[in-house]
This record gives structure tokens, sequence and C-alpha cells, in this order.
């Protein structure tokens, strides 16, 4: 993943931007979060769950790629989510019903079973951290592990 080339920027958060990115050689579309040059000593927390995660894989958790330096900072590359449940909410009312909101509280519920079997506490879940992988399949995926707690001591 050396050669990502930004595509657009999608949103910024208190301690990064995200970019969206395409890999020249495979075509392939990623999630660039850009950490804040301030934040970085704050963002290795991050780092350590993120690898964690990338060698323990779980379908409702986004998929980490690696990170890359840039510049006078870090960059964490992620799979490519489509819309946070915020802007979904938003956008498209009309699309939410009951089984949609069973649907997607029982995979918020597997992603947070997940993570506390392996002593993390999210410490940051609201809308904006849930992410739809697409509008076809609504499967979503829980991001943003920054403020997470590893087994009661950070």
């Amino acid at each position: 993943m050396n050669n990502l080339v930004t595509i657009r920027h999608l949103g910024r958060g208190a301690f990064s931007s995200v970019d969206m990115v395409k890999e020249n050689s495979t075509g392939n579309y990623y999630a660039k979060k850009i950490i804040d040059p301030r934040y970085i000593k704050h963002s290795q927390h991050e780092l350590k769950l993120l690898s964690l995660f990338k060698k323990i894989r779980h379908k409702n958790i986004v998929r980490f790629f690696g990170k890359q330096n840039h510049r006078d900072t870090i960059c964490f590359i992620f799979e490519k989510l489509h819309l946070n449940l915020y802007n979904f909410y938003k956008q498209y009312p009309e699309n939410i019903n009951n089984n949609l909101i069973c649907s997607f509280t029982k995979q918020m519920l597997e992603g947070l079973e997940f993570i506390h079997s392996l002593f993390i506490i999210h410490a940051d879940l609201k809308p904006e951290n849930v992410m739809i992988t697409n509008l076809r399949d609504n499967q979503i995926k829980l991001i943003d592990f920054g403020s997470s707690i590893i087994n009661g001591t950070d």
C-alpha cells in the first residue's frame, strides 16, 4: 500500500481527518485517517488496538490495513466504508424501521461483545462512530478506537 492517491476529503474529528484514497496498482479504495501532529503520542494507544484487530478480525469491527508515515504525522489505513449512522438517519429517514433498528442493534452488540472479550471498552460509541458498509447489505462496523480503554488501565 505504498502508492495511495487522495481522491477526496471525507471528514474531520477532534484528533484527525479522514480522506478517501485509491491504491493505483490495485484500484482499491481505502479510508486514510491522518492524525493531527499534536496527538501522535495519543494515537499510539489506538495503533496498539488496531494491530490486535488486524490479527483477530470481526465482521462488525472496521478492518485495519496498516500504518503509514506521512510528512510530520502518521496515518492509519482502513477499509472504505459508506456512511455513518448519524448521516444515514439524516439522509435516509424513510429507510429506518423496526427491523433495521433491530439488525443494527444486534450487530453493534456483537461488535461490542467481541471487543469486551478482549477486555476493551470503546468509550466513544455514538452514531458517528458506527459505519454502514453499504446500503444494500445494511451491515455495520464500529470505528474510532482512539478513546478506548484497555483492561481498565487507560
